[in-house]
C-alpha cells in the first residue's frame, strides 16, 4: 500500500525519513535531512513517472508532478542550509 505524503513531509524539517542505508556517504551535517528527503522525493517521482508512462496511469502523473514541485522547494531549502555553513 502506498504511503500518503503530506506537506509536512518537506517543510521545515518535519517528517523527514529515518536513516537510509543508501545515503551512508553523507555525514551528519547541516542539510543532511533535506538531502535525504530530496532523495526520497526523487524515488517517488521515478516510481510514479514509470507508472504514468508504462500504464498510462493519470493519477501517477499527478503524483509525479507533485514530487517534482516538492523537489524544487527542497532544493531552495538545501541551498540555504549549505550556504549558511
Amino acid at each position: 500500500m502506498r504511503q500518503k505524503r503530506t506537506g509536512a513531509d518537506f517543510q521545515g524539517g518535519v517528517g523527514f525519513p529515518k536513516s537510509n542505508p543508501k545515503n551512508k556517504g553523507v555525514s551528519e551535517m547541516k542539510g543532511e535531512k533535506t538531502y535525504k528527503e530530496i532523495v526520497r522525493q526523487i524515488e517517488h517521482f521515478e516510481k510514479d513517472a514509470a507508472l504514468y508512462y508504462e500504464k498510462n496511469n493519470q493519477a501517477a502523473g499527478t503524483r509525479a508532478r507533485k514530487a517534482l514541485d516538492n523537489i524544487a522547494k527542497l532544493k531552495v531549502i538545501w541551498r540555504k542550509e549549505c550556504l549558511a555553513k
